[in-house]
């Protein structure tokens, strides 16, 4: 197979750290300015950003594992996408706490 699984999960892992934390920072600055809670649609598009571009450099980098000849790039690309989730889940928490309490978007 070469090497498709590592250099995907490679390019994933280096872009979810600043993928994280701007998406962090962005989600309870859009709640302070829209009143309490950000819109539905951006809502969506800061979710699926902060989730899933970690979540792809970790699903890539296990299957790199698996089926790559050489595993350091999907090791390389599985640790920054673990480490994109945890620092973009610290960096929000800490400064969701600080600008403003952020609650989820519910439906009226």
């Amino acid at each position: 197979m070469g090497n498709a699984f590592g250099l995907t999960s490679l390019i994933f892992g280096i872009l979810s750290i600043p993928v994280s934390l701007i998406v962090a920072v962005l989600i309870p600055i859009t709640s302070a300015i829209g009143g309490g809670t950000p819109a539905p649609a951006l809502e969506l598009l800061f979710l699926v950003l902060r989730w899933g571009v970690p979540g792809i450099a970790v699903v890539f980098g296990i299957l790199g594992c698996i089926a790559d000849e050489s595993k350091g790039k999907a090791v390389a690309g599985l640790v920054l996408g673990l480490f994109g989730f945890i620092v973009g889940y610290i960096v929000f928490t800490l400064y969701s706490g600080i600008v403003s309490p952020w609650t989820p978007w519910t439906p009226p």
